[in-house]
C-alpha cells in the first residue's frame, strides 16, 4: 500500500483544509517528519490510518476527539486518502461523528460518522462497516496488524516484541492464515471429546445393566453378585457370573414345574370327588324340600279349580253388558251431527256479532281519517321549499371548522415553541457554566504539562549517579546538575489534569450539541408558526398570537353551534315534506277501501242472520230423537258398561292362569321326585370334610410352587436380558475405546497436550516456521545495529510444560555469549530489536503472506533513547529498507536526523490557531 495524497479537512490540531501530496517525496528513500511538539505529526499517521480503518492509529485517542478546536463551524471534518494497491488506485473518505452548524436555521447538530471507498473501476461503497471490511480485504490485514508492521505508532515499539506466545499467534493467524490448522485442532478436540463422552455413556450403561443382576440372597453366588454390582468384577467374569445363575435357575426351574404338574393331577382328583359329594347331598335336600312342596301344591290346586268354575257361571252377565255397549254405540254418529248443527249456529252467531262491531268501528273511522287527511293536506302546503337552505349551511359550517381547526394547529404550535424557548435558555446556559470548566481545565492542564516538561532535567539529575552513564549524553562525569524545583509536577499530576481537560472538553461538547439540536427546533418551529400566524390572523405579534387564537376559536364554536341547529332543522323539515308527500296518497286509498267495506259488512250480517234460523230448526228435531242430552254423556255410559264387562272377563282368566299353574307345577314335583330318588338309589358315599381338606393342602402346594416359578422365571429372564445388553454394549465399548484412544493422541498431538513435553499446537507449529524466517531476516538488521552484540532467537523450551509455547522469543548476546529473554533489554535496545523485528515481519509478510504488499511504513519516534552509533545503525537499516521501491517515513525531533534525511514534512504551529505543513524534497 502506497499513499499518494492525504487531505484533512478541521481535523486535529489542522483547522482548514490541509493536503500532503506523497508523491512528491518520490516511491522510496527515507523522509522525515518533524516539527514543533504538539503540532500534529502524529495526527498524519492518525489521518492515514482513520481512512483505511474508521480509529487512529494509536490507543490514546477516540474518533469522537478528531474534531479539530481550532477550526471554524461551518468548515466539515473529513479526511481523504487516495492510495495505490498492487498497481490499482483507490480513494476512500471518512469523518467522524462530530457537531456541526445547522444548515437551516442557527445552533449545531449532530454529523454522523460516514465512509466512501471508491474502487478504480468507478465503483462506490458508502456503508461505514463494509468500507471497512472492504479495505481490510483489500490490503489483507486489519487495523491492529496495520499499525503494528506498517505503522508503528508512539508508545507500541515494544508490543511485538515482548508479546507471549497466545498474542503471536493472533497477530501472525490472520497474516499467514493459519485459521484452517487452529479449525483443525478444533475439530480433533471436539471429536475427542465426543467420543470419550461416548465412552463414558457406554462404561455407565454397562454399569446400569449389570446393577440389574438379579439373585437370591440364599443363593451361594449372591457374595459375587454383589462384587459385580461394586465393579470388582471384570466384564467376562461377570458374563460368567450371570450365565451360571442362569443354569442354576432354570435347573430350579425344571425341577419345580414337575413338581406342580404332580400336585395339580391330585388337585384334580380330589376337587371332582368333593364335587361329586356335594352333588348327592344337595340331591337328598332336593327330594325333601320337593315332596315338602308337592303336600302344600295340592291344597292350592284344589282351590283354585272352585274359584275356575264361579267364574264360569257368571257367561249370561257378560252377553246382556255387551248388547247395551252395541246398542249405545250405534247412536254416537246421531251425537257428532247434533254437534254439527249446534257448532254452525254458534259460529253464525259469533260472525253476526264481531261484523256488527267491525261495521261501527269501521264506519266511526272513516270519518277521523277524512278529517286527518285535510289537516295532513294544510301541513303539506306550510311546508312547501324545505331543505333548500341546508346546501348553503353546510358550506358555511366546514368553512368555519376548516378554520378553527388551522387555529388549534397554530395553538399547539405556539405551546411547543414557548416550551422550545425555555428547553434552550436552559441548556444553553449548562453548556456556558460547562465551557467555563473546560477551558479552565484545559488552561490548568497546559500550565502543569509545561512545568513538567521544564523539569524534565532536573528530574533526570535526581536519578545520576557519579561514574554512571548519563542517559541523555552517555557522559560518566556530572559537573553541574541541574535542580528540580520544589513546586514541580509530577506525571501523575499531569495525567489527572489532562484526563480531567479530556473529561471536560467531551462533557462541554455533548453540552453544545445537545444546545444546537434544541436551537435547530426553535428556529423550525418559529418559521411554521410565523407562517401560520400570517395567514391565520394577519399582523400580530407572537406574544399576542394564542389569546388571539382563543378568542378566535370561541367565536367559531359559537356560530358553527348556531349553524348545525339551523342544519338539523332544515333536515328536519325535508324529512317531514318527504314523509306526507308519500303518507297522503296512502290515507285516501286506505279511506276508499273503508268506505267499501261498511257496504261488505252490512251484506254478510243479513245473509248469516238467515242461515241462523234454519239451522236453529235442524237442531231442535235431531235433540228430540236421541236419549241422552250429547255425545259425552252417551260414552261415558259405554265406558262404565265397558268397565264392569273386563272386570267379568279378566276374573275368569286369572282364575283359568291359577288352575294351568298348579297343574303343571304339581306334574313338574312328581318328575322331579322320580328323578332325585333314581339318583339316590345307587350312589357311594362320599367323605365330604375329608375331601375339603386334602383339597386346602394340594391348593397350598400348587400355590407355592407356582410362586417360586413365576419368581425364578423373572430371575430367568431380568438375568439373560442383562447378558444380552452386557454383551451388545462391551463390544460397541471396544470399539469405541480404540477410536477414542487413536483421538486422544491425534488431539493431545495437535493441540500441545502431550504430557512432559512442550505445549505446541498445530498452528502454533507452523507460525514457528514463519517467526523463525520472520527472525532471521529481523537479525540481518539487528546484528548491524547492535554493532554485532545482540542476535534474536526463538525460544526452543518454554519456561514451563503448563501454558502454550513455541513462539516465545530471546536474544543472542555475543559478547558474553549468554542467552536471555528480550525482556531485559534497556530502552535503547529494546528500539532497535523491535524496529528490526517489525522490519523483518513486514519483510516476511510481503514475501509469503497471501501477496500482501505494503510499499509505505511510518516510524514515530524512538530514536531519542540511541547513541550516535546506535542511530547511525538504525538509519543504514532503515535506509537499505527503503531501497527498491519503498517509501519510510519516520517522525523524530533528532537533529542528526534531520541532518541526514532530506526529504522532510515540516509541520509548524500558527499563532492564530491550527498548524500548517510544507514538503520539502
Amino acid at each position: 500500500m502506497r499513499p499518494l495524497r492525504l487531505k484533512m479537512s478541521a481535523f486535529g490540531p489542522y483547522a482548514g483544509m490541509t493536503e500532503i501530496d506523497f508523491e512528491k517525496l518520490g516511491t522510496n528513500g527515507l523522509y522525515l517528519i518533524t516539527g514543533d511538539t504538539g503540532a500534529g505529526k502524529t495526527t498524519i499517521f492518525d489521518a492515514v490510518s482513520f481512512a483505511l480503518y474508521g480509529a487512529p492509529s494509536g490507543n490514546m485517542r477516540e474518533a469522537s476527539m478528531l474534531r479539530s478546536m481550532y477550526a471554524d463551524a461551518a468548515t466539515p471534518t473529513f479526511v481523504e486518502l487516495t492510495f495505490m494497491y498492487d498497481g490499482k488506485i483507490y480513494t476512500v473518505r471518512r469523518n467522524p461523528e462530530y457537531m456541526r452548524e445547522a444548515k437551516k436555521g442557527s445552533g449545531t447538530t449532530k454529523q454522523i460518522a460516514e465512509a466512501e471507498l471508491i474502487y478504480p473501476d468507478g465503483r462506490v461503497l458508502s456503508k461505514t462497516k463494509e468500507v471497512t471490511a472492504a479495505v481490510t480485504d483489500i490490503l489483507g490485514i486489519d487495523r491492529n496488524q496495520f499499525s503494528q508492521i506498517a505503522m508503528i505508532a508512539q508508545g507500541d515499539f515494544r508490543k511485538l516484541l515482548v508479546a507471549d506466545t497466545k498474542e503471536r499467534q493472533e497477530i501472525f493467524r490472520k497474516i499467514f492464515r493459519t485459521v484452517p490448522y487452529q479449525s483443525f485442532q478444533f475439530r480433533i478436540k471436539s471429536e475427542y471429546s465426543a467420543a470419550d463422552k461416548k465412552c463414558d455413556e457406554l462404561k455407565n450403561s454397562v454399569k446400569q445393566y449389570i446393577g440389574g443382576i438379579v439373585c437370591s440372597e440364599d443363593n451361594v453366588l449372591n457374595i459375587e453378585t454383589e462384587k459385580a454390582k461394586n465393579g470388582e468384577l471384570l466384564i467376562e467374569d461377570v458374563m460368567l457370573l450371570i450365565g451360571n445363575l442362569l443354569e442354576q435357575d432354570k435347573m430350579k426351574e425344571a425341577e419345580s414345574t414337575k413338581q406342580l404338574q404332580s400336585a395339580e393331577a391330585g388337585l384334580t382328583k380330589t376337587v371332582a370327588k368333593l364335587a361329586k359329594g356335594e352333588e348327592q347331598k344337595k340331591a337328598q335336600n332336593n327330594l325333601i324340600l320337593s315332596l315338602d312342596s308337592r303336600t302344600e301344591m295340592l291344597e292350592g290346586f284344589e282351590k283354585a279349580q272352585a274359584a275356575l268354575e264361579m267364574e264360569k257361571a257368571r257367561k249370561p252377565e257378560q252377553e246382556k253388558l255387551a248388547k247395551q255397549i252395541a246398542a249405545i254405540e250405534a247412536e254416537l254418529e246421531k251425537y257428532d251431527e247434533l254437534e254439527e248443527v249446534l257448532c254452525k249456529a254458534k259460529t253464525l252467531d259469533g260472525q253476526i256479532e264481531k261484523n256488527t262491531l267491525l261495521l261501527k268501528q269501521t264506519t266511526e273511522s272513516t270519518a277521523v281519517m277524512t278529517q286527518k287527511i285535510q289537516a295532513l293536506k294544510t301541513e303539506q302546503k306550510s311546508l312547501e321549499g324545505a331543505g333548500a337552505q341546508k346546501e348553503k349551511l353546510l358550506r358555511e359550517k366546514e368553512r368555519l371548522e376548516a378554520n378553527k381547526t388551522e387555529l388549534e394547529k397554530l395553538v399547539k404550535n405556539l405551546n411547543l415553541l414557548n416550551r422550545l424557548y425555555s428547553q434552550y435558555n436552559n441548556e444553553q446556559q449548562e453548556y456556558l457554566t460547562a465551557a467555563q470548566r473546560a477551558s479552565d481545565a484545559l488552561n490548568s492542564y497546559a500550565v502543569k504539562y509545561k512545568a513538567f516538561l521544564d523539569e524534565q532535567a532536573g528530574i533526570l539529575a535526581e536519578s545520576l549517579q557519579e561514574g554512571m552513564p548519563c542517559p541523555v549524553c552517555g557522559s560518566v562525569s556530572h559537573p553541574c546538575e541541574a535542580v528540580k524545583s520544589a513546586n514541580a509536577p509530577t506525571e501523575a499530576e499531569v495525567n489527572r489534569a489532562k484526563e480531567k481537560s479530556e473529561t471536560e472538553q467531551k462533557n462541554a461538547s455533548a453540552m453544545r450539541s445537545s444546545a444546537g439540536e434544541t436551537k435547530g427546533k426553535v428556529t423550525a418551529q418559529e418559521e411554521v408558526v410565523y407562517a401560520q400566524i400570517e395567514q391565520l390572523l394577519g399582523e400580530c405579534e407572537i406574544e399576542g398570537a394564542t389569546k388571539k387564537a382563543a378568542q378566535l376559536i370561541e367565536e367559531r364554536n359559537q356560530v358553527i353551534k348556531s349553524i348545525t341547529a339551523g342544519i338539523v332543522k332544515e333536515d328536519a323539515n325535508a324529512k317531514r315534506k318527504a314523509q306526507l308527500d308519500e303518507a297522503i296518497p296512502l290515507q285516501e286509498e286506505t279511506a276508499r277501501n273503508a268506505e267499501k267495506s261498511v257496504a261488505d259488512l252490512r251484506q254478510k250480517i243479513v245473509s248469516a242472520q238467515a242461515a241462523k234460523t234454519e239451522i236453529e230448526k235442524q237442531g231442535k228435531a235431531l235433540s228430540e230423537s236421541l236419549g241422552f242430552a250429547d255425545k259425552a254423556e252417551a260414552c261415558a255410559q259405554i265406558k262404565m258398561l265397558e268397565t264392569e264387562l273386563i272386570k267379568i272377563q279378566k276374573a275368569l282368566e286369572t282364575a283359568e292362569k291359577n288352575f294351568a299353574l298348579c297343574e303343571k307345577t304339581i306334574t313338574e314335583l312328581d318328575g322331579r321326585i322320580n328323578q332325585l330318588k333314581a339318583q339316590l338309589e345307587d350312589a357311594e358315599e362320599i367323605d365330604i370334610e375329608g375331601c375339603k381338606q386334602e383339597e386346602a393342602e394340594l391348593t397350598a402346594v400348587k400355590q407355592h410352587l407356582s410362586a417360586k416359578l413365576r419368581q425364578l422365571n423373572v430371575y430367568i429372564n431380568t438375568n439373560t436380558t442383562v447378558l444380552n445388553n452386557i454383551r451388545s454394549k462391551s463390544a460397541d465399548l471396544s470399539v469405541a475405546e480404540k477410536k477414542m484412544m487413536w483421538l486422544k493422541a491425534l488431539s493431545d498431538t495437535a493441540n500441545g497436550n502431550i504430557s512432559g513435553k512442550e505445549k505446541i499446537m498445530l498452528e502454533t507449529y507452523i507460525q514457528m516456521t514463519y517467526f523463525d524466517r520472520i527472525i532471521k531476516r529481523a537479525n540481518t538488521r539487528f546484528f548491524r545495529m547492535s554493532g554485532g552484540q545482540y542476535e534474536l532467537k526463538r525460544s526452543e523450551s518454554a519456561d514451563n510444560n503448563r501454558s502454550q509455547s513455541g513462539l516465545e522469543l530471546s536474544v543472542i548476546d555475543h559478547y558474553n555469549g549468554s542467552v536471555r529473554s528480550v525482556k531485559s533489554l534497556s530502552g535503547g535496545e529494546c528500539f532497535k530489536a523491535s524496529l528490526s523485528l517489525a522490519l523483518g515481519l513486514a519483510d516476511e509478510i510481503q514475501s509469503s503472506a497471501g501477496g500482501i504488499k505494503l510499499d509505505t511504513m511510518f516510524v514515530d519516534e524512538g530514536f531519542g533513547s540511541l547513541d550516535s552509533e546506535s542511530l547511525t545503525q538504525a538509519f543504514n537499516a532503515l535506509a537499505e529498507l527503503s531501497d527498491g521501491n519503498r517509501l519510510v517515513g519516520i517522525i523524530s525531533h533528532v537533529a542528526e536526523l534531520k541532518e541526514k534525511i532530506d526529504k522532510q514534512l515540516v509541520i509548524t504551529k500558527e499563532k492564530s490557531g491550527g498548524s500548517k505543513i510544507e514538503i520539502n524534497a
